[in-house]
């Protein structure tokens, strides 16, 4: 399956692959005041890990992660791959694979805002694979939980700005 077709997959709100978590969320803003706020957060992340560039496509930067296949913390190197009006790709590669993190957006026929956020893991090794797919199950309640509370968030920060207009 190909980048767009994974793209497409998501953006649906569909997840049958076992290698992709989903999770979309509407919200009372436009997608210009949106991707600035998540712009914002992301270049704050980044610089927190000591980012040397502008943030922008292939910027990138070393960091520790916990992954969901992993106890331990481990050495990864996060790099931004692609931003768009309605679209932020990150990739993040680390010894057991690599994670694409998609915040995806589009405009809903009720006025709402549509994010769809999703991590599509790929493994170095078809064991980590096989434990994925069993930890996934148990932990798609916890990943949605995370992503709505990252996504109230990110709505209370645009409706701040939205309010100063």
């Amino acid at each position: 399956m190909g980048e767009n077709d994974v793209a497409k997959q998501t953006q649906k709100g569909l997840n049958m692959r076992t290698d992709t978590l989903t999770c979309s969320y509407q919200m009372d803003t436009t997608s210009s005041t949106f991707f600035s706020i998540l712009l914002g957060e992301q270049e704050k992340f980044f610089l927190a890990k000591h980012l040397t560039t502008s943030f922008g496509e292939g910027c990138q930067i070393e960091t520790m992660i916990q992954t969901k296949s992993a106890p331990q913390l481990v050495p990864a190197v996060m790099t931004v791959k692609k931003i768009t009006a309605d679209e932020l790709w990150i990739n993040t590669v680390h010894e057991e694979g690599v994670i694409d993190q998609r915040y995806q957006v589009t405009s809903q026929k009720n006025g709402k805002l549509q994010v769809t956020y999703s991590e599509q893991s790929h493994f170095a090794q078809q064991r980590t694979a096989y434990s994925f797919m069993l930890v996934a199950l148990f932990y798609k309640f916890f990943f949605n939980r995370g992503v709505k509370k990252r996504m109230r968030y990110l709505e209370e920060l645009c409706q701040k700005v939205e309010t100063r207009k």
